[in-house]
């Protein structure tokens, strides 16, 4: 691995990893293959986001379509076979797009905001959505299935995750962040605690985890 494919040097470090072009083309597909529920998703939310602000106040239906686009991106990096946990999904970006997209895998989506959930449930009703419930309460209040794995789009910074699930038997941890905060972010966490995600992750080349730059395509990285 070169200088140029490795960042945020010493213990326990991430390490970015190339992005394979073929990886778009797999998340394209499966958004095509979904494309009618994911339509009636973002229809749906673009309704409750005039009444509850859930992504931003004046978004765009092509601003929402890359959210969408995002939040499939985990199911590239998700056992398709155990539970996903979305802890602070708001409008349930990922956690819903990825129940959609995987209607085998049971999701817990989790928000501390009570008329958040409430507008979770309407969507869950709308698309039929059986394999998700809704939980409301903050992080230590979810009760996490064994094991599990967790996802997390921008709602906590990442020592606030890590320490409020180091005793939850998570499998996989997937979160997705802005190039520029992640960097600082991951030095704020404690050497101890990268270690022990570094430990549990079972990522060698004495790393701690992955990431990955989203800029082909063609959004913020």
């Amino acid at each position: 691995m070169d200088d140029n494919d490795r960042s945020f040097t010493g213990i326990h470090s991430l390490c970015k990893t190339k992005w394979n072009p073929e990886l778009s083309g797999l998340i394209s597909q499966k958004l095509g293959q979904n494309s009618t529920r994911l339509e009636m998703f973002m229809d749906r939310l673009l309704w409750w986001n005039a009444r509850v602000n859930l992504v931003s106040r004046d978004v765009s239906r092509e601003t929402l379509f890359e959210h969408v686009l995002h939040s499939a991106i985990p199911s590239l990096f998700l056992s398709p076979s155990i539970p996903i946990v979305d802890v602070g999904t708001g409008g349930g970006l990922p956690g819903l797009v990825l129940a959609i997209l995987n209607p085998d895998v049971r999701v817990v989506l989790n928000d501390v905001q009570q008329k958040k959930c409430r507008v979770l449930k309407d969507l869950l009703r709308s698309l039929s959505c059986d394999n998700v419930e809704v939980v409301e309460g903050d992080l230590q209040k979810v009760t996490y299935p064994d094991p599990c794995q967790i996802v997390s789009r921008h709602a906590f910074k990442l020592n606030t995750l890590f320490t409020a699930i180091e005793n939850v038997k998570w499998e996989r941890i997937v979160v997705l962040k802005g190039v520029e905060d992640i960097a600082g972010e991951w030095r704020q966490v404690s050497v101890d605690l990268r270690a022990a995600m570094s430990v549990r992750a079972e990522i060698k080349e004495g790393c701690a985890g992955r990431f990955y730059l989203l800029e082909s395509f063609g959004s913020t990285p």
